[in-house]
């Protein structure tokens, strides 16, 4: 049988900068915005989405008013997506103080405040969701989350948030984001989990037809080679091609600059006796206002920084496997194309950020703002799980609060009052800990003005780099055990809820096929080893003269070992090392007993579900959601109505 078709989507944004997000939204949803609220300190990097959708009105709400009363009489606003400043919660920026300082109390973080309670207080979608910097779900976000939580209670919504890497989206970038989600609902919806297979980085970038425009324009100027000279020293070394050369640090090392290569094979000192033989007044020029550096001189500062155990700023040429790290400036400046002697074409940045050939951008010089975006398609496949809410669809849960893990598939963390009632264990990843050196600040803030122009200067610590020895802590965070039964005996006489034990909620994922082998709990940190292996280099015949014999260099490689362990949130005295086997311990625990109690299935006619505010009932558990998503009457009768009159900040 045909299901009916859905009402067109009513929708709108706020803060969409360039449009990935919003093209997103739009490919998700079949038509467009119904409106942009912005500020003006935004206007320039908005300009390329208004010349792409000209018919969509734009409202500044710093100097323009906006029509509530008019937007809300054809109905509810079904979402409004959001893309604030992400520099406040940004791994990469350095900056501890001032306006452009990183960390929950950052003034870059107010818009992210600013924008959603004018949203909730004076639009009241089903549904305001965003994107923001991996910071806001880690650690680094842990005060900005409860603000935010408590603003959505303010207004009668329930918070969620889940991490994600473009990647698992279908696009050969390694982006870490987070997604923050307002419900107009008591409790979140579980949002599904995603993973799309993304196509190797060259068979991507040979989508790109022959007639979209940028293609002559690049991020850098020039070959490589005659760029930059270490890198020919390179190739000569190596005797291979630059096809070659891109392929072979592909498939050895993923990601690697040139300097990074000359330092991890000791081949340094060689390189600039070679520089002064053969090149010794070409420079590497990055600052095209400033003085230049010949390659010498660069050389020579990476090599002093490096002996005083002090990292650098390494601009140098970049090589990329089967996928680029995240699209920011630093990172694509001089990244190489892996086939061609040359940096990356402008429309191949566009389209690492999903963005339509047909896409344009007001001026060459302003490529970078394709990189303050949220990439196309993870905006789009989260499109559809807040449509799903919207449109009734949705698997609700019993929480007001949840924390999703799109990359390992796993809940985080999860309430259902004020009161935490599990056994938290976070451990920072591998993974984490990669791309915490990569996510450089899009954006910095000296004042409202130049918020999407400032440049921001920084060096990365070398024990930063993860290319050494790479520290895994447990964080491990325990309630006594008075405390934790008294979380379980108010929940079970005060609420009516359906919980799982902590370890059962992705069991699909886990074969219970290992024995139940209890463990003692280690919590110290551990950290990876790394093991040494001699390269032997390749003697070549070239024009240069490059040494025949060189000396063996230390590579490193990391052996990896586990630390994870998962706990019982139960009986808190045994643990495991793998989920299927806590997943079984689960059937034996001696404190089943003080598990909550399930509540009666939804087909149990004797169960009436009443409406805390309105004393509105109904059988089934699914149409009480659709009663507060559809709007309850009282739902906001604690909130002055401004929707008489047009709002303006």
């Amino acid at each position: 049988m045909t299901q009916p078709p859905h009402d067109p989507v009513r929708w709108g944004t706020m803060i969409p900068l360039i449009g990935g997000s919003a093209l997103g939204c739009s490919k998700a949803t079949g038509n467009l915005p119904m409106f942009h609220l912005s500020y003006t300190p935004f206007a320039a990097n908005e300009s390329h989405l208004t010349r792409h959708w000209p018919n969509i009105p734009t409202y500044r709400l710093d100097k323009t008013a906006f029509p509530v009363k008019d937007i809300l009489a054809g109905g509810d606003i079904d979402f409004i997506n959001s893309v604030c400043p992400c520099a406040g919660l940004s791994m990469l920026n350095t900056s501890t103080k001032g306006a452009s300082g990183r960390g929950s109390d950052a003034v870059q973080n107010e818009w992210m405040i600013k924008s959603a309670q004018f949203v909730l207080e004076n639009v009241k979608p089903k549904v305001l969701w965003g994107e923001n910097a991996p910071g806001l779900f880690l650690s680094l976000g842990q005060a900005m989350v409860p603000r935010l939580r408590s603003l959505g209670m303010q207004y009668g919504y329930s918070f969620s948030m889940v991490k994600t890497n473009t990647q698992l989206h279908g696009l050969p970038q390694m982006r870490m984001r987070t997604f923050y989600f307002f419900w107009r609902s008591p409790t979140v919806p579980l949002l599904n989990y995603i993973k799309k297979e993304a196509p190797p980085l060259i068979e991507y970038l040979r989508q790109i037809p022959a007639s979209a425009t940028f293609q002559d324009k690049f991020v850098a100027e020039g070959k490589i080679t005659e760029r930059f000279k270490p890198y020919l020293y390179v190739l000569l070394r190596e005797n291979l091609s630059h096809r070659e050369f891109a392929k072979k640090m592909g498939e050895r090392f993923g990601t690697i600059t040139i300097s990074k290569y000359l330092d991890k094979y000791n081949l340094v000192d060689d390189c600039i006796n070679w520089l002064k033989t053969y090149f010794p007044k070409d420079k590497w020029s990055v600052n095209a206002k400033g003085s230049s550096r010949t390659h010498i001189q660069y050389l020579t500062h990476q090599k002093e920084k490096l002996s005083r155990g002090l990292g650098y700023w390494d601009d140098s040429p970049k090589f990329m496997g089967d996928h680029t790290t995240a699209v920011i400036t630093k990172n694509v400046l001089y990244a190489a194309h892996p086939e061609e002697d040359r940096f990356l074409n402008i429309r191949e940045i566009m389209h690492l950020m999903g963005l339509p050939h047909d896409f344009q951008i007001d001026d060459p010089k302003n490529w970078n703002h394709v990189c303050q975006n949220v990439p196309l398609n993870t905006a789009s496949d989260y499109a559809a799980e807040v449509l799903k809410f919207c449109r009734g669809e949705a698997q609700m849960t019993n929480f007001s609060f949840l924390k999703q893990d799109n990359c390992s598939q796993r809940i985080v963390e999860k309430e259902f009052t004020e009161i935490k009632t599990e056994i938290k264990m976070e451990i920072k990843t591998e993974q984490d800990e990669m791309y915490s050196q990569y996510e450089a600040p899009e954006l910095k803030i000296e004042d409202l003005h130049n918020i999407l122009q400032a440049d921001v200067k920084m060096e990365i610590k070398k024990e930063d780099t993860g290319d050494y020895v790479i520290d895994i802590k447990p964080e491990l965070e325990l309630k006594s055990e008075n405390e934790q039964q008294m979380h379980l005996q108010l929940a079970k006489t005060l609420v009516k809820v359906k919980v799982e034990p902590y370890g059962q909620e992705n069991q699909n994922l886990y074969q219970s096929n290992l024995p139940s082998k209890p463990l003692q709990i280690n919590t110290q940190p551990k950290a990876l080893k790394m093991k040494r292996e001699n390269l032997q280099p390749k003697s070549v015949t070239t024009p240069y003269h490059i040494p025949s014999q060189l000396k063996s260099v230390p590579v490193f490689k990391p052996e990896l070992t586990s630390d994870t362990i998962f706990k019982c949130g139960l009986c808190k005295q045994v643990a495991f090392q793998s989920k299927a086997e806590l997943k079984a311990h689960f059937s034996s625990c001696k404190l089943t007993e003080l598990q909550i109690k399930s509540e009666p299935l939804e087909e149990d006619v004797q169960t009436l579900y009443s409406c805390g505010l309105c004393q509105f009932k109904v059988k089934q558990k699914r149409l009480m959601t659709e009663h507060w998503v559809s709007g309850c009457t009282k739902m906001f009768s604690k909130i002055v109505s401004n929707s008489a009159k047009s709002i303006r900040l």
